[in-house]
């Protein structure tokens, strides 16, 4: 019988950006030191793809439920035959999909596989994550969640053992730490959803007329009423859609402080995003939040819903001087680098899986 090599294949069939940065940021921090591969869609998002010989894309469905997209077998069984083909012992699934599950039921018996739960209790809008994760959780030999705070609810909503649970944060590629105190901006980013305090967000426009506010994401159908409203704000700038990475990045640096009023959470990678910026935070602290920020340190947690408390800490960072500003930005990018860098992460990651 073949030995077979340490390794793993990092797969991502996701169209989200953030779950392309979680797989080719630690691809990327691994290749080509360590028998690592990567498979992936066709017309990525993250222009930090691999174009390496261990990297592969397909023409997958972009979205985890359901579709007519879901039967296109053809393209299926081309991955599961390329899986087969590589002598790695892991095969570990970053983002939730329906098709993860066929992958684990077709390819060979040898691989240890590893499905990734981001949200352990699904939003109400993912209903195909919840599917994906039912059945997926039964056919891994091991699920990764990103916080401790979610361990028993796995247990008990989907009956993983507790010897076949991993935990690791979320991570991103970290650039160098640059810092700047002219910023004026509060920045509101990613998907405009009910539950990410789009409702809050309105609130606080009107609470904090002499601050600006930036909000950047794509609505949903639900939420278009408040984003009509705050178009309609003069101290509100809105980008109703989803930005390039280059657009994120430029809305990231020009912000002062990133707000998260959130109403239900599990852990956020918006954080990790404003860390990477060296943003400080303020956020309401719900789901695993708590353990994504330093507060007094790297911004601020709000109690559940106290909107007057959340308007005081906004107030409180617009008026800090360069000093105390930069203070905060430093300290939020050396938490962020230590605890979120792909970089930082590898080390956990290779002696997890590469040793």
């Amino acid at each position: 019988m073949k030995t077979v090599e340490k390794g793993i294949c990092i797969i991502t069939l996701s169209d989200n950006y953030d779950h392309q940065e979680v797989a080719f940021s630690m691809f990327n921090a691994l290749y080509p030191k360590y028998n690592v591969y990567n498979i992936g869609l066709t017309n990525q998002k993250n222009p930090r793809s691999p174009i390496t010989e261990h990297s592969f894309y397909y023409n997958a469905p972009r979205r985890p439920g359901i579709n007519k997209q879901t039967f296109r077998f053809k393209t299926l069984f081309q991955i599961v035959k390329k899986i087969n083909s590589l002598n790695v012992e892991y095969v570990y699934f970053e983002s939730e999909h329906i098709w993860n599950a066929l992958i684990m039921l077709f390819i060979h018996k040898r691989f240890k596989k590893v499905e990734v739960i981001h949200d352990v209790i699904p939003h109400s809008d993912s209903k195909g994550k919840t599917l994906a994760n039912k059945v997926t959780c039964k056919l891994a030999d091991y699920v990764l969640i990103r916080n401790e705070k979610y361990k028993e609810e796995l247990m008990k909503r989907y009956k993983v053992k507790e010897e076949n649970i991993i935990i690791m944060p979320l991570w991103r590629y970290y650039p160098q730490l640059e810092t700047k105190t002219d910023n004026k901006e509060f920045l509101f980013f990613g998907r405009i959803r009910k539950y990410k305090g789009i409702d809050n967000m309105v609130k606080l426009a009107k609470m904090c007329p002499k601050i600006s506010f930036n909000v950047v994401g794509s609505p949903d159908e639900e939420s278009k009423p408040q984003v009509e409203q705050l178009q309609k704000m003069k101290n509100v700038k809105v980008i109703d859609y989803e930005v390039s990475d280059e657009e994120m990045e430029k809305h990231f640096k020009n912000a002062k402080a990133v707000i998260l009023p959130y109403e239900s959470a599990t852990q956020s990678g918006v954080i990790v995003d404003a860390y990477k910026y060296s943003k400080p935070v303020i956020a309401f602290n719900v789901g695993a939040i708590t353990e994504q920020v330093n507060d007094g340190k790297t911004g601020y947690l709000v109690t559940p819903g106290n909107l007057e408390e959340f308007k005081e800490k906004i107030e409180k960072i617009n008026k800090m001087s360069k000093e105390e500003i930069t203070k905060m930005q430093q300290q939020s990018y050396q938490f962020g680098y230590k605890l979120y860098s792909a970089q930082e992460n590898s080390k956990n990651f290779i002696q997890r899986f590469l040793k």
